[in-house]
């Protein structure tokens, strides 16, 4: 084989020795590439492996904290339906007393009946909440939209307020960048979502601090800004407020921190509006919630709107205060129990 090969033309043995060497390095490349493409597959699926489990671990935390939520809010939801029924049962049985006497005194009986009404609001606000938040969820949930004045509606809200809270010695203040502003709007909604945030801002805010309510806007939206002196968020629990089940601190006026559901209601009633809920909190300052709605109305009815005064509230706003605020005034009954 040698001789022949000594034999062949020079030229014809290089050609073979060139083709050899290419034939062998295209054979080398086409395996490495083989190699290459398999390693990568490797590496690909090594990497999507660390992603699955990275995506798991937080699934899992997710589902831990989700549990921890629910387990805090039956908790919450546990003491707020035991309290007003214990107080309810305490005072229909003190009631009963009172009537079993030849002598009833009827200052007592009067107080223990008021009892029995105001706590049986707070259940009808906890258990309307609930049924509302379940609504929501469900998408069964709609607004009863109209065209409403905003400023008139509000200021409303807050002078069927004033009283209430100069008796808990809190100065309420009311304050806007205009005398009218009509807006799509659902009443009652509208009533809840500021009731709520005043409410949450009293159970936060000591004897002597104040509560501002601002309207301003711009070019897109309407603002109401909800101001406070109480005790303020801190940062962890800001990121979270508007989940539900999420509890802030304990109140310094009535020791609870609530059921978790007011803000997150707030939030979803926004949304629903088209609007949203911020907070801008600080620690030992207060808090400030700002509502954002869209500057939006219903065009088509909205000069005879205008015209017949429909845009102005139709809701008897105190009647709406004692239903959110029921919570927060002041029980009598353990004065009276024991005399």
């Amino acid at each position: 084989m040698f001789h022949l090969a000594l034999r062949l033309p020079k030229g014809y043995m290089l050609n073979i020795m060139l083709f050899s060497i290419v034939f062998a390095n295209l054979l080398a490349f086409v395996y490495s590439m083989i190699k290459h493409d398999s390693s990568k597959k490797v590496y690909n699926t090594y990497i999507m492996l660390l992603t699955a489990i990275d995506d798991r671990d937080d699934s899992n935390e997710k589902l831990k904290m989700h549990e921890k939520y629910i387990t805090d809010f039956f908790i919450n939801i546990s003491h707020d339906l035991k309290a007003p029924l214990n107080i309810i049962y305490s005072s229909e049985q003190l009631l009963e007393k009172q009537f079993q006497n030849k002598n009833i005194d009827y200052n007592k009986a009067e107080k223990y009946i008021t009892s029995i009404k105001l706590n049986s609001i707070r259940l009808t606000r906890l258990l309307n909440n609930i049924l509302d938040i379940s609504k929501i969820d469900a998408a069964k949930f709609s607004l009863s939209i109209r065209n409403l004045d905003i400023v008139t509606t509000v200021e409303g809200i807050i002078d069927s307020l004033v009283d209430f809270m100069n008796s808990k010695g809190i100065a309420l203040s009311f304050d806007t960048d205009f005398e009218e502003m009509i807006l799509a709007l659902d009443e009652e909604k509208l009533e809840r979502i500021i009731l709520n945030l005043l409410s949450n801002a009293l159970k936060f805010t000591p004897d002597g601090g104040k509560i501002s309510v601002k309207l301003y806007d711009d070019d897109n939206f309407v603002f109401v800004s909800i101001k406070d002196t109480g005790t303020g968020i801190d940062e962890e629990t800001q990121r979270n407020i508007f989940d539900r089940f999420v509890q802030g601190s304990l109140s310094p006026n009535n020791n609870m921190s609530g059921s978790g559901i007011g803000l997150s209601l707030v939030k979803s009633l926004m949304t629903l509006h088209g609007g949203e809920v911020t907070l801008d909190s600080q620690l030992g300052v207060g808090s400030t919630f700002i509502l954002k709605f869209p500057k939006s109305n219903l065009a088509e009815t909205l000069d005879e709107d205008i015209s017949t005064g429909s845009i102005y509230p139709n809701i008897n706003a105190s009647s709406a205060f004692h239903l959110e605020f029921a919570g927060l005034v002041k029980d009598q009954l353990k004065d009276n129990a024991t005399t």
